[in-house]
């Protein structure tokens, strides 16, 4: 078991750096960025302005951050931003998600986050927002031991849901 484990560990790892691009003519009209470790920020007004994006949602803002603390002195042109407050873990960004597609009729997003946390944050997302298109666009991580802890909880994270909702769909049947 144990092996199998590390071997499963290591399959994430690879899934998690392998890094799908988008295509230079690619257009989209959301970003969503899911806060929490560096550049996530960075790399979310940089897709904006690759993929000619029109609005920006920033989901799991601190309760007193704004955007001038976010933007400071930065130029963001005519994108729209709307900063998402609620979300405190993955699942509650999932939700804030659901609610910001659902209120402004979105079907369509660029969803940023760390590559460790990509694969969770998808998985919370779809079940959220089964209709929503996603496509994914990974901060790259250096691979140090940091990142080697982050990606364990991850991969334990995505483990423990993975069981949680067969056992749902097991007790519903």
């Amino acid at each position: 078991m144990a092996i199998l484990f590390i071997l499963s560990w290591v399959f994430f790892i690879i899934n998690v750096r392998h890094e799908n691009k988008l295509p230079n003519n690619f257009r989209c009209d959301n970003v969503i960025v899911l806060t929490g470790d560096k550049d996530r920020i960075k790399l979310a007004m940089n897709s904006i302005y690759k993929f000619k994006a029109k609005n920006l949602f920033i989901s799991g803002v601190y309760k007193t951050t704004t955007l001038m603390d976010i933007f400071k002195n930065q130029d963001i042109g005519d994108v729209s931003i709307i900063l998402g407050y609620k979300a405190k873990n993955t699942y509650g960004n999932a939700r804030e998600i659901r609610e910001i597609a659902e209120d402004l009729g979105i079907n369509e997003a660029i969803i940023v986050t760390s590559d460790y946390h990509m694969i969770r944050s998808l998985y919370e997302i779809k079940k959220e927002n089964p209709n929503l298109k996603i496509y994914p666009v990974k901060v790259m991580s250096e691979f140090n031991i940091r990142f080697l802890l982050l990606s364990f909880r991850e991969f334990c994270c995505v483990i423990y849901m993975y069981f949680i909702d067969i056992f749902k769909g097991i007790t519903r049947a």
